[in-house]
């Protein structure tokens, strides 16, 4: 079926269609993913791309391309607000792209990315080694890296860091926070302070009070989903690679309900 949802009644087993259907289900895996927070920083949203879908993306690829063609002084200064997995990834990437572009082109481009993280280090909750490894790499590319840094307030195309300078842009893109689907948040489930919905170790999802009773079997997978790493007591970071395994317990975990065997218990990789 290919529609779009217009709510979920997790006492009923239904799935309500904007097309007017009904669907019936029992087994439900909620894997809606997340969606940008902006943490109501004055002026973040009205000027930054967001990076979540592949529309996204060329969006970025045309204002860096518009940039780069115009008769202005070479410079073209970018921001990217977050230094998690995302914007790690895409640091380097526009690095190594910009400066390819530069060669092609025969024309030198000064390239100035910084990243900007709130957090004391990039990449937050990752091991520490592969947080080294990866901060002397986007150096070695020229990324400015800008840690324990908050931004206050997004004005006259500069990021207005807390306590520090302005860091001007001619392009920001923001990969700095996230928070449940909207129509996933709005579910009778417990969650974190982010609308993640909090599951159990074989990725049940929970429900808000001891006495809701779910309809059907629910389970919860990805970005839409806190998971807290037994060993670490940290949540899982939000990248692919765990989406994939939590997917691939839950698939089996059901088949194994058909069959009246226990769940799995989903064990994270060590990020």
């Amino acid at each position: 079926i290919e529609s779009s949802i217009s709510g979920i009644d997790l006492e009923k087993n239904w799935i309500d269609l904007e097309d007017g259907r009904r669907v019936v289900y029992d087994y439900l895996v909620i894997a809606l993913g997340a969606e940008s927070h902006h943490f109501d920083i004055p002026g973040l949203a009205g000027a930054a791309f967001e990076f979540k879908t592949f529309t996204d993306a060329l969006k970025i690829r045309d204002a860096i391309w518009a940039r780069l063609t115009a008769e202005t002084d070479n410079v073209i200064r970018i921001v990217i607000g977050g230094a998690g997995p995302t914007g790690v990834e895409l640091a380097g990437e526009l690095a190594e792209w910009l400066c390819r572009i530069s060669h092609q082109r025969e024309r030198e481009c000064h390239v100035v990315i910084s990243l900007v993280e709130a957090a004391p280090t990039i990449l937050p909750g990752l091991d520490s080694r592969a947080i080294e490894r990866v901060k002397k790499r986007l150096e070695g590319l020229g990324v400015s890296i800008l840690t324990s840094c908050v931004i206050e307030k997004v004005i006259d195309h500069r990021v207005q860091l807390q306590g520090g300078a302005p860091v001007p842009f001619d392009v920001l893109i923001w990969t700095g926070g996230t928070r449940a689907n909207r129509l996933a948040g709005a579910l009778p489930l417990k969650t974190e302070r982010r609308g993640h919905a909090r599951v159990t170790s074989s990725l049940f999802c929970i429900p808000q009070t001891p006495d809701l009773k779910l309809g059907g079997s629910v389970y919860g997978v990805g970005d839409v989903t806190c998971f807290y790493d037994q060993k670490t007591n940290k949540p899982v970071p939000g990248v692919a690679r765990a989406a994939i395994s939590q997917a691939t317990t839950v698939a089996r975990n059901i088949v194994r309900d058909l069959n009246g065997q226990k769940p799995l218990i989903y064990t994270a990789k060590d990020y």
